[in-house]
């Protein structure tokens, strides 16, 4: 067994790139095209090395352009799966004592939901569809587990950190092509004023908790001196409004009032004089623009659609009466767009024939709702237990790095403000967290705790050294 750990670590590059053209060979021969840049990026990575490619494995996961790349994504992920599984054997070998160790607490839930999911799909009338998610979820959480496994220092977080950056450009490519070919004021009565579901920039990326994520990361970074942020100040600013503009042509309340409860949160622990005066010049300003400039209470009015807080209660209202029929076991893991319709008003039977759902199934909207009407009551403790779990790992980490390390205060202190972002955010959306292995939604924040943890582990090791 030593042998062949040995030789895989001799031969790596050999052996990436035989399994990658063998790939090409395969799948992608009548894809000419994406062939040539596959491997035109698979040169790249030979002559920069490893890391290019694990980034751009984040990006692809992260991303969401199924419409520009059709199903050549799906080859694209398997590639992407393989190579995390390359890189944590040339790593850690197949000895199981080898393998770094996650907190028993993280163990336990995930063991625990693996389990309720596994009973609640065997109850379930739809079956398939219950071992499907639970099947779907494990290999998600594996190759979190791999990207986890795969932080060593400080560089891979920060690799971690720009490839999220990087994918925000990418998805930013879809909201920018809409306002080229539309211009601004036709793109904003389209997307925003009537919500129009053929802009996927506009509609298709609401559930991404991504955008304000890397506000977050991006304002601390700001923070540190030029040596450790690596890239310039005014890049980072210039990426960061860029970002903000984005998460606002996004068309997503939750995530905007996220990233002010994350961003804030950073601020009010980093430099709380900088909070006052910023949050005085954003009332001012909007107090200035709401009440002086013509249109503006309207144009807000809008934009926030008080009006469709009304629809949202459908679908709360909706997930609370399958609760209210299925307590104890729920519906069965992502069988509730099953029961939507029967639960819901007359006055949604246009659902039916409208294309709404081709960016998601139906939902309460609520992941704890949600939880608990495919999962049963146990269902609800598991958003609860996750949140619980981060803060606890948030905490400690914090006081660790405090007084340590202000770098690792700063990343600490981001990655929970993006915790409280989400878990504000989870009261309206059911992605971002737990949506049974949805890669593209899920994985940023799984990204953000493995880095967490990552910093904890290290520091409550120090400790104990020092003990």
């Amino acid at each position: 067994m030593k042998l062949i750990v040995q030789w895989l670590k001799q031969n790596n590059k050999k052996i990436i790139l035989s399994i990658i053209l063998a790939v090409i060979t395969m799948f992608l021969l009548p894809f000419k095209s994406a062939s040539i840049i596959v491997i035109i990026i698979l040169i790249a990575v030979l002559y920069f090395g490893e890391k290019l490619l694990l980034s751009l494995t984040i990006i692809n996961f992260t991303t969401s352009l199924t419409e520009y790349i059709g199903v050549l994504r799906q080859y694209l992920n398997a590639i992407a799966v393989i190579y995390l599984i390359y890189l944590f054997l040339k790593r850690y070998g197949l000895d199981v004592k080898n393998y770094p160790i996650l907190p028993k607490e993280i163990i336990y839930f995930l063991i625990s939901l693996f389990l309720l999911l596994f009973i609640t799909s065997m109850c379930s009338a739809y079956p398939l569809i219950g071992f499907i998610s639970l099947l779907t979820m494990i290999l998600f959480f594996c190759i979190c587990y791999i990207f986890y496994s795969l932080i060593s220092d400080e560089r891979d977080i920060y690799l971690y950190i720009y490839s999220l950056c990087i994918s925000v450009l990418f998805l930013a490519i879809r909201i920018f092509i809409d306002l080229f070919n539309l211009g601004v004021e036709k793109f904003f009565i389209k997307a925003i004023l009537e919500s129009n579901d053929e802009l996927a920039g506009s509609t298709g990326y609401t559930g991404f908790t991504i955008f304000f994520i890397t506000i977050a990361f991006v304002t601390a970074v700001l923070f540190l001196d030029q040596k450790k942020r690596v890239i310039s100040k005014s890049i980072l600013i210039s990426f960061l409004i860029l970002n903000i503009v984005t998460l606002i042509f996004a068309n997503s309340r939750a995530a905007i009032v996220s990233a002010f409860l994350s961003v804030g949160f950073l601020f009010f622990n980093l430099n709380k004089s900088l909070l006052v005066k910023i949050s005085s010049f954003f009332v001012i300003g909007f107090a200035i623009i709401f009440f002086s400039v013509p249109g503006a209470e309207e144009a807000i009015n809008t934009f926030i659609r008080i009006d469709s807080i009304s629809q949202r209660d459908v679908f709360w209202n909706s997930g609370i009466d399958v609760i209210r029929d299925y307590p104890v076991l729920g519906v069965g893991p992502g069988a509730f767009y099953k029961y939507f319709y029967s639960y819901s008003p007359s006055f949604l039977f246009s659902f039916f024939e409208s294309d709404i759902w081709r960016y998601g199934k139906p939902s309460p909207h609520n992941i704890f709702l949600f939880y608990w009407a495919e999962n049963g009551i146990f269902g609800l403790i598991f958003p609860i237990l996750l949140f619980i779990i981060f803060f606890y790992f948030a905490y400690r980490t914090i006081s660790f790095t405090k007084q340590s390390s202000y770098e690792y205060y700063c990343l600490s202190v981001a990655i929970t403000g993006i915790g409280i972002g989400i878990l504000f955010r989870a009261f309206f959306e059911v992605t971002g967290i737990l949506y049974y292995g949805y890669i593209t939604t899920d994985l940023p924040f799984w990204i953000v705790f493995g880095i967490l943890v990552h910093i904890y582990q290290n520091f409550n090791r120090k400790k104990e050294q020092l003990q």
